[in-house]
């Protein structure tokens, strides 16, 4: 009722992953800038067609903050009208001409490894892993693996995955 987001649930999964010590190194807290103030949102995972798609509303919702760097990718290309603005849809991060420092991604988890290659690939700074079934279900853990270690092999910040975004007001 006063327009604030509320902590709806919560889900924490405790378990020993193997004998290789956790790394406790923390990388620069500038390295989140890429969260909170990025310059060029990719948005991978849009549908053209069902505007109630994960990816399709976080695209609108960026739109209707007036964000103008916003990047709609599907495999079948196309175009997407949000709002009054119609954007094309790229069919691969890579065809993307300009600078992209976060990737929302609205994939199913078994695309997440391909679509975060290419993440690394295009010298994305920052992704936001929205689909779930990895290790909070029991499953996928070694692409979950997978995904940490390019991700830190690439200088990459990961939030997720099964994470809904972040918001950030700015300092106003």
């Amino acid at each position: 009722p006063y327009g604030q987001f509320i902590a709806l649930d919560g889900y924490a999964r405790f378990a020993l992953r193997g004998s290789e010590p956790a790394r406790l190194e923390t990388p620069p807290p500038e390295t989140l800038k890429s969260f909170f103030e990025p310059r060029g949102i990719a948005v991978i995972g849009v549908s053209t067609r069902d505007m109630q798609a994960p990816g399709t509303i976080i695209a609108a919702n960026l739109d209707r903050l007036g964000r103008k760097d916003i990047y709609c990718i599907n495999p079948k290309g196309g175009r997407l009208l949000l709002g009054s603005r119609e954007y094309p849809v790229y069919e691969t991060l890579a065809g993307v001409p300009d600078q992209v420092d976060l990737a929302v991604v609205a994939v199913p988890a078994r695309s997440v490894g391909q679509v975060v290659r290419e993440c690394a690939r295009k010298g994305v700074k920052a992704v936001i892993l929205i689909p779930g079934g990895f290790s909070e279900s029991g499953q996928a853990l070694d692409l979950e693996v997978e995904i940490l270690s390019l991700a830190r092999e690439h200088g990459m910040r990961l939030l997720g995955p099964n994470c809904p975004g972040v918001l950030y007001a700015g300092g106003d």
